[in-house]
């Protein structure tokens, strides 16, 4: 048996967070559907834009908090932390965010460059609901990133 073995990553209970989060607001995401709380009725093709814009500034800050954790995985504390695999968390929080702002993004141009395919709304619909959740993970990577500097700072 050789000593330095690696130690097999727990992802699911390291990103504990990220999944009841993720959990929470595709509930949150049903229930909008259900009860029919989106604004539909009177989009304009501006309206994309103005979520196109706040998708891609949100984006935009989530890539910075990106380069802020690589920044720090020089500092031996954050690499000792990194190699066990706890960093993950803090990664896959700001991935996740990444990755419903370029869905709603997505659903944003499409709906600009092909006004009349959104007949029913659900487009409408969904580039709202990952705007959401997209900002729910974007709030709480800024925590993370925080707590990390936090600790880079502590020693």
């Amino acid at each position: 048996m050789s000593l330095n073995k690696p130690k097999k990553k727990n992802y699911y209970r390291r990103n504990k967070s990220n999944i009841l989060l993720l959990v929470l607001l595709v509930m949150i995401a049903y229930l909008c559907f259900y009860y029919d709380v989106f604004q539909t009725l009177s989009v304009e093709t501006d309206f994309h834009v103005r979520i196109l814009t706040i998708n891609s500034v949100f984006a935009g800050f989530l890539f910075t908090s990106l380069g802020i954790m690589i920044s720090i995985l020089d500092k031996e504390r954050i690499l000792k932390l990194d190699k066990a695999g706890y960093m993950d968390n803090y990664f896959n929080a700001i991935y996740i965010g990444l990755f419903f702002h370029v869905l709603s993004i997505s659903m944003s141009l499409l709906l600009i460059i092909i006004p009349g395919i959104d007949n029913h709304g659900f487009l409408i619909r969904t580039e709202q609901i990952f705007l959401f959740m997209g900002v729910s993970f974007f709030v709480k990577s800024i925590i993370n990133v925080l707590n990390i500097i936090k600790m880079v700072r502590q020693g």
